[in-house]
């Protein structure tokens, strides 16, 4: 299985774009989710190790999407055929962040 993994900061468009993928009928993960991920001890946003090994081992399919940005995620780059770092101007992600409804991350 070819796994992608879809990254970039707050706002940058990673839960539409995966949301999209899935519409469309790809496996996608938005790995921001609390089941996927979680707070360190210190404040950190991590994804939760175990769950995401598991999922990145699964061989059920041609492709799997993957999105989310966390501290941690660097461990796990070997494990993708690519890392698609997605970004978008200041400007935009102020004005994205700012009206977010879907959740409160990053609007501080």
């Amino acid at each position: 299985m070819k796994r992608i993994l879809l990254t970039g900061m707050s706002g940058v468009g990673k839960s539409t774009l995966i949301e999209a993928l899935a519409a469309r009928g790809y496996q996608a993960v938005d790995l921001d989710q609390p089941a996927w991920s979680e707070h360190d001890a210190d404040g950190d946003w991590i994804w939760r190790a175990e769950r995401v090994r598991e999922l990145l081992a699964r061989d059920d399919g041609e492709l799997l999407f993957v999105s989310g940005c966390a501290s941690n995620q660097g461990q796990f780059y070997a494990r993708f055929a690519a890392v698609v770092l997605l970004a978008a101007p200041a400007p935009v992600l102020i004005e994205r962040l700012a009206t977010r409804t879907n959740n409160q991350y990053g609007k501080r």
